[in-house]
């Protein structure tokens, strides 16, 4: 499967639990969820565990590794 199709394969899902926020205030992007994103994305590479990350988010631990695939 394409790397884009993936991708929006991964957003739909994600979407079932993170609605769609809107434009992001600080940059202007059309989705501010890429900053929840950001930050899930940059501590899992930094190593903390899908577990903690999903205890600290107050999300599922399936939808960190939907995030940081």
């Amino acid at each position: 499967m394409p790397k884009l199709s993936r991708r929006d394969a991964t957003l739909a899902k994600i979407s079932e639990h993170i609605p769609y926020r809107g434009r992001c205030a600080f940059c202007g992007g059309i989705d501010a969820r890429h900053r929840l994103f950001e930050a899930i994305s940059e501590r899992h590479r930094a190593g903390d565990s899908i577990e903690l990350l999903a205890w600290d988010f107050g999300v599922s631990e399936d939808l960190v590794g939907l995030i940081t695939y």
